[in-house]
């Protein structure tokens, strides 16, 4: 991984890291690694997942295909509501972490397949019930938290489930 062209995308130095991959893709335009960080410079900025996809997938094409480059396509996918691209991604993975069965879990949730969503929930609380605990509550602080459909009572039962694990 071309770390010194990563680390300029998180510092916000996004020009300087696009003239680096150009650079890279003029010299050839079959290198997976530079499709990788040309479609996570585009996810970086925000102003075009749909291209970020494409040039991930592009990079995956050409055989630049680690977790690491599945994960973050699966968190693109994730962000634009294609829940079922979500999972057929990280269903790809090969050395799953908690996250990976814990994204697949909220978006079977999103997709109104709850018998999937408790498969896949207990598969990553059963990996790492820490993590699954803080992800329950992050996910509750930015979806559950302000919802309409709950009353307060339903909100306050849920929290104190997920508190409880």
């Amino acid at each position: 991984m071309d770390f010194n062209t990563v680390q300029l995308i998180l510092n916000g130095k996004y020009e300087d890291a696009r003239k680096k991959i150009d650079v890279r893709l003029m010299r050839n335009k079959f290198d997976g690694e530079a499709w990788f960080l040309k479609g996570f410079l585009s996810y970086n900025i925000g102003n075009n997942l749909k291209y970020s996809i494409e040039c991930i997938e592009m990079a995956i094409h050409l055989g630049y295909n680690s977790d690491f480059v599945k994960r973050v396509l699966a968190y693109i996918w994730f962000e634009q509501f294609e829940f079922n691209n979500t999972i057929r991604v990280i269903q790809q993975i090969k050395s799953k972490e908690c996250i990976d069965f814990f994204l697949i879990s909220i978006a079977y949730l999103l997709l109104q397949e709850s018998n999937e969503a408790n498969k896949y929930l207990n598969m990553a609380y059963s990996l790492d019930k820490n993590t699954t605990k803080e992800l329950l509550k992050m996910f509750y602080k930015v979806f559950v938290q302000d919802m309409d459909t709950l009353n307060k009572h339903e909100k306050t039962t849920l929290w104190n489930i997920i508190l409880n694990l």
